[in-house]
């Protein structure tokens, strides 16, 4: 299960099943806003490399980075 995110978290990618053009797994990025709806989290990312793709809980997977 994903630990719940909130701006400013670091976290790896594990897995984005979904997409068609997905972040590398192992690609580490930051949190940089939430959204909450009642059927979905949605994570905006921005990534190492440049990339912003979201993700989204229950779908796909990752780990938090202490730092």
């Amino acid at each position: 299960m994903n630990e719940p995110l909130q701006k400013g978290d670091r976290v790896k990618l594990l897995d984005m099943p979904n997409d068609p053009h997905p972040v590398h797994n192992g690609t580490e990025g930051e949190c940089v806003g939430v959204s909450r709806t009642p059927d979905e989290i949605v994570y905006y990312m921005q990534w190492n490399g440049g990339r912003s793709l979201s993700l989204l809980d229950g779908i796909d997977s990752w780990e938090k980075i202490n730092l």
